[in-house]
């Protein structure tokens, strides 16, 4: 009934330099066409670290292999546990910085989850062959330990989301696009893809204001940065392909289906078009208007129409669920 029956397995400790060798360095560009009194002058064009190391990953696999049924059923599994240490990462700095991100070292992170292929010729003769074909991966990531600079990363992000958090107090907005995206931050026991936001309770339909939840179960109508928790993880929990190859003769059909299943996404194309939609400037979505809170009583999904200057900053009222098949 086996006609081939094969265990692998592996062990090792590799390293690698993921980025550029200047990565690292400090750049300055002199500017020789320019006379100051104090000399020739020099501008910053990219902010190094000089505490980066290169990144190291323990991995172990294990896998096994079979063919059964004369050959006509394969099927190949494998489990791996990889543990990135010093993981090196892009760290996204405000732009007022001059500098989108830079390299750091953020501790250490663990990715482990198993991969299924299957194949099958389900029929074959002189004139048909028909074959069934599909794998699936399952993922996860876990962050072990972060470094210092990662928590001074995030105190930046909630310092960054204060600005338009204090004007929106006093009723105002600062009209930035930028504090409506949520940014990502990083904490032991996560997911280095989380989704990071306020917890909402939904539009209250007294005021048409959003309801938040704090970190202490109390409930709040202001939105505040430091309240900020994983509300979703854009991995999925299973994703792959499958199809069918057909022949008859001189005929073929072959189907491929793409996968995915278990994940969340940010709707930020909702925030931008709807929520935050420019209605002086151009067309706008009709949800714009008719799912909007205008009066108390009303049940909506969007907030007071009043209140559409407010820049909406990350809440969990526009994570969604994210599954597809494709063919």
């Amino acid at each position: 009934y086996i006609n081939k029956l094969k265990v692998r397995g592996s062990y090792g400790r590799t390293g690698k330099v993921n980025f550029a060798p200047y990565a690292a360095s400090t750049v300055y560009e002199a500017l020789f066409d320019e006379w100051y009194k104090t000399g020739y002058g020099a501008v910053l064009k990219a902010l190094g670290n000089k505490d980066l190391t290169w990144e190291k990953t323990d991995k172990f696999n294990i896998g096994i292999e079979t063919q059964t049924l004369n050959k006509r059923l394969t099927i190949d599994f494998e489990y791996y546990y990889d543990k990135p240490i010093d993981l090196v990462n892009d760290v996204t700095l405000s732009h007022t910085s001059g500098f989108s991100t830079y390299k750091d070292n953020m501790g250490e992170v663990v990715n482990k989850g198993v991969e299924v292929e299957v194949r099958a010729d389900i029929y074959r003769d002189r004139n048909w062959n028909v074959s069934l074909w599909g794998n699936m991966a399952h993922n996860t990531n876990k962050i072990l330990k972060i470094s210092d600079s990662q928590k001074a990363y995030n105190q930046r992000v909630a310092e960054f989301y204060k600005k338009e958090q204090d004007a929106q107090n006093i009723n105002y907005s600062l009209k930035d696009a930028n504090y409506s995206v949520p940014i990502a931050q990083y904490e032991e026991g996560q997911s280095l893809t989380s989704i990071w936001a306020v917890k909402s309770l939904g539009i209250d339909p007294t005021t048409g204001k959003e309801i938040y939840l704090n970190r202490d179960g109390t409930v709040s109508d202001k939105w505040d940065a430091t309240q900020e928790v994983v509300v979703g993880n854009t991995e999925p929990k299973f994703n792959g392909a499958f199809g069918v190859n057909l022949t008859y003769r001189e005929w073929s059909l072959f189907a491929s289906f793409l996968y995915e299943w278990g994940g969340q996404e940010y709707n930020q194309t909702l925030v931008d078009r709807v929520e935050n939609a420019a209605i002086e400037r151009g067309n706008v979505d009709l949800r714009v208007l008719t799912d909007r809170w205008q009066k108390p009583g009303d049940v909506a999904q969007f907030k007071n129409i009043k209140d559409s200057k407010l820049t909406t900053l990350p809440t969990s009222r526009f994570v969604q669920d994210k599954s597809y098949i494709r063919l």
